[in-house]
C-alpha cells in the first residue's frame, strides 16, 4: 500500500490501532510512552512490565507486544530499545525487527492501517531520516498501510507531509 509521513498528535488518530516503540526494562516514563501509559489501563502497563520482568533482554528486543481494550486503539509495544532513552540510544536493527513483527501480525490479523509515531528520532537519539528509511523499506511496498506522525503537533486532525508507494531502496527514494 503505502506510507504517509504526518504531522499531528498520534494520541489523537482515529486509526483502530497505533504503534509505539519501547524499551526491554518496562518502564514508559518519558515521550510518547509515558503518554500512553497514562491513557491506557493500568492493565497494560502490568503486562508490559511483567514480560519484562520474566523474560532476558535478547528475548524481546525487536519484538512486538499487542495490547487490546475496549474503547482504545489497539495498542501495540514495540521493544526497539534494550534500555531506558538516555542510556543507550533505540537501535535501528531493532526498529527494523520490530516493524517486521509488526507487518506480519498487522497481515496475520488482516489489519489494513496503523499509527507510529517517529520511533527512535526522539528521546531514542536516531536521525530521523535512518528511521523514516527503515520504516519506508518495510511498510511502502507492503499491504497494509503506515500513517507514520514525523512531528509530533498537537492538533486534533493531521497535516500530509508526504506519501510513498512501491519499493524504497535509499533516502532519495522517500526525500522527492
Amino acid at each position: 500500500m503505502s506510507i504517509v509521513f504526518v504531522a499531528g498528535n498520534m494520541l489523537n488518530s482515529p486509526k483502530k490501532v497505533i504503534a509505539h516503540g519501547c524499551n526491554c526494562l518496562g518502564f514508559m516514563g518519558a515521550g510518547i510512552a509515558k503518554s500512553i501509559r497514562d491513557i491506557y489501563p493500568k492493565e497494560m502497563m502490568d503486562k508490559y512490565e511483567e514480560l519484562c520482568k520474566t523474560s532476558k533482554i535478547e528475548e524481546i528486543e525487536g519484538t512486538i507486544q499487542v495490547y487490546e481494550t475496549p474503547n482504545l486503539p489497539i495498542l501495540v509495544n514495540m521493544f526497539t530499545q534494550r534500555t531506558i532513552w538516555g542510556q543507550v540510544p533505540a537501535s535501528l536493527d531493532l526498529i527494523d525487527k520490530s516493524c517486521r513483527a509488526l507487518l506480519k501480525w498487522a497481515l496475520d490479523n488482516k489489519i489494513e492501517e496503523v499509527a507510529m509515531p517517529a520511533i527512535g528520532a526522539g528521546l531514542g537519539g536516531l536521525n530521523m531520516e535512518d528511521v523514516k528509511l527503515t520504516v519506508a523499506k518495510i511498510f511502502a511496498p507492503s499491504k497494509v498501510r503506515l500513517v507514520f506522525y514525523e512531528f509530533f503537533e498537537p492538533l486534533t486532525s493531521c497535516r500530509v507531509i508526504q506519501a510513498v508507494s512501491g519499493p524504497v531502496d535509499s533516502f532519495e527514494d522517500i526525500a522527492r
